[in-house]
């Protein structure tokens, strides 16, 4: 298996707002996945607020955990299939490598997810 994520990173004031053209691009339907301390602290808004000018529609999976299970990042990705989702956005950085497992799982949603030890 063979993946291709190129990664931008924009760290100023606003930046989620100033480059909601370019994100918003990705797709019709977007998965938030975050933490429950996001729509206390704006971020989750933020995000919302851009997609919704946008008139992109999302679903959010906020019961994130550090160092995601297996079983959680399979709860991702089926309710990526089942909402046919075209992208995921991850909100929140300690829980970064997480998302790109999550995003993996839900991008090749065939049942099967093995971790970097071969386990299912």
């Amino acid at each position: 298996m063979k993946f291709h994520m190129p990664v931008k990173v924009y760290c100023e004031h606003d930046c989620v707002k100033t480059y909601s053209d370019e994100w918003t691009s990705l797709g019709h339907k977007a998965l938030i996945v975050t933490g429950r301390s996001s729509a206390k602290n704006g971020a989750l808004a933020d995000v919302t607020d851009s997609l919704d000018a946008h008139h992109i529609s999302y679903c959010i999976f906020d019961r994130t955990e550090e160092n995601p299970s297996i079983e959680m990042v399979m709860q991702v990705r089926d309710m990526g299939i089942r909402e046919n989702v075209d992208f995921v956005i991850g909100i929140g950085g300690e829980y970064m490598s997480g998302k790109q497992e999550l995003s993996c799982g839900e991008q090749y949603g065939n049942g099967a997810y093995t971790d970097q030890a071969g386990n299912r």
